[in-house]
């Protein structure tokens, strides 16, 4: 029965390998295409976006920044995703020095949620934030901003985490 438990164990273990291993490929393909998009479509929609609406006439900078400013924002989300699912792959995620890649993974999805609502004001300003847009944009700041919520409170938990750790070694 205890073998059968420990093989079972093991398929968990293994099962849970592939699942952050599979999660790391798909968050860097997912960088990958954020580069690409970086480097190809925005500029490529900078220019002709205002070309093809009256309302983002002379905005083409704006449209490169705030594009930008997503995309790279969610790059960095994504890194600190994946430098902590290496983390736990290594077995060194209850350590200080994730603490920084949690506060990282907090920061970027705060900025993701003030640059969706700093987009969405200029887009008012504009007069081409029609209501599914504004619905949409302040959907998504809100998920952000929940993320970033929830990162913090699990934050603590990794403190705390950290702290029994070193009071483990500490009788042992």
């Amino acid at each position: 029965m205890y073998r059968e438990r420990e093989r079972q164990g093991s398929k968990l273990q293994d099962k849970e390998v592939l699942s952050a291993r599979a999660a790391s490929f798909t968050i860097w393909l997912l960088i990958s295409f954020g580069m690409l998009f970086q480097f190809l479509f925005i500029p490529m929609l900078s220019r002709e976006l205002p070309s093809t609406y009256v309302e983002f006439q002379g905005d083409g900078l704006s449209i490169q920044l705030f594009l930008s400013s997503i995309t790279l924002a969610a790059q960095s989300t994504l890194f600190a995703v994946s430098f902590l699912l290496h983390r736990i792959l290594k077995g060194t995620l209850i350590n200080r020095s994730s603490l920084k890649w949690v506060n990282t993974l907090a920061i970027s999805c705060s900025s993701f949620s003030v640059i969706l609502v700093g987009l969405l004001y200029w887009l008012s300003i504009q007069g081409a934030a029609g209501p599914a847009i504004a619905l949409g944009l302040i959907g998504a700041a809100l998920v952000a901003a929940a993320f970033a919520f929830v990162t913090l409170s699990l934050k603590y938990v990794l403190k705390a985490a950290i702290a029994n750790q070193q009071e483990l070694e500490a009788v042992i």
